[in-house]
């Protein structure tokens, strides 16, 4: 009996003490979220009150001196500056020309505006170069067709500069200080169209120097463009050409063993002891491992039936 009292005692003893001890716990857990629950209340007081009061901006300020244009156009362009937009025109005069470049006009509109302002008296050269005659028969058809094409365009480019030669050749001849703006884009526009002019002179000369020879294609290639696609005098050009590239070849000097001379060092020994010249380019190549064996064999066998031959014979 007396041990089974001391039992519960201890029992009981243990047990009153965890109670202690969680009793403690859960009153050390309760403090700390009424300190956390105040901290946040307290973060988003603070929170608050920075985004309601306005931020100011804290830090180096660009204080650089404003550098003087003339130290600036050292540097060049800036290449952030990229407007290759010109000024605006007149909205009808817009939509017509936009009319234009996508749909074209008519044949019949085309030839009368070509027929009104025909090429310049004085400057025959606005017309398309001719084809020579030499080249025509030599180039296909197709090639025929497309160098008509172009050269129409180019009649049509150059009625068009002619039609601005009236009011740029009334400017210049009688300049004001009013015009000279109109007169310099007048100018600059002529210049654009004629290179252009010249550009299809360059492509229609390109799209025929494949159809010939090339020796033909690098003699006429630099001749200069006339009325004639490639000159006035093609053909006594060519001709020329030709005689001096003979004549030429006829002053080179045949060099001996050009083609079937052996290398400098074998031709010396040849020629100083030929008896003892060893001849290594027509001697057969080495043989090696298995194929070595073989040719031993063939040869022994070979030996073998030449004996039993001879046998037979005696």
């Amino acid at each position: 009996m007396g041990k089974t009292k001391k039992s519960k005692r201890e029992i009981k003893r243990k047990l009153q003490s965890k109670i202690k001890k969680l009793k403690r716990r859960i009153e050390e857990y309760s403090s700390s979220e009424s300190s956390d629950s105040s901290s946040s209340s307290e973060f988003s007081d603070s929170v608050r009150s920075e985004e309601e009061t306005p931020k100011t901006t804290e830090g180096p300020v660009d204080t650089l001196p404003d550098t003087h244009p003339d130290i600036i156009s050292i540097l060049g362009c800036d290449p952030r500056d990229s407007n290759s937009e010109g000024p605006e025109v007149h909205e009808q005069i817009a939509n017509r020309w936009t009319s234009v470049v996508n749909c074209g006009i008519d044949k019949a509109e085309r030839k009368t505006l070509m027929d009104k302002y025909p090429i310049i008296k004085n400057c025959k050269s606005l017309s398309a170069p001719v084809l020579n005659p030499e080249l025509k028969t030599i180039i296909g058809e197709n090639s025929n067709r497309q160098d008509m094409f172009l050269a129409r365009i180019q009649d049509q480019l150059g009625c068009a500069i002619s039609a601005l030669s009236g009011p740029l050749n009334e400017l210049f001849c009688s300049p004001t200080t009013e015009t000279n703006l109109t007169l310099l884009r007048l100018v600059e526009s002529a210049k654009l169209l004629t290179d252009l002019h010249h550009s299809l002179s360059l492509h229609r000369r390109f799209m025929i120097l494949p159809s010939l020879k090339p020796d033909i294609r690098r003699i006429i290639e630099d001749f200069p463009i006339e009325q004639l696609l490639f000159g006035e005098k093609f053909t006594d050009k060519v001709k020329n050409s030709k005689d001096i590239l003979k004549s030429s070849m006829d002053l080179k000097m045949n060099l001996p063993f050009s083609k079937s001379q052996p290398s400098s060092s074998g031709y010396q020994q040849f020629k100083t002891n030929p008896k003892n010249f060893k001849r290594t380019q027509n001697r057969p190549p080495r043989l090696k491992g298995k194929e070595r064996e073989g040719r031993k064999l063939q040869r022994r066998g070979s030996g073998r039936d030449a004996r039993s031959r001879s046998n037979r014979v005696r």
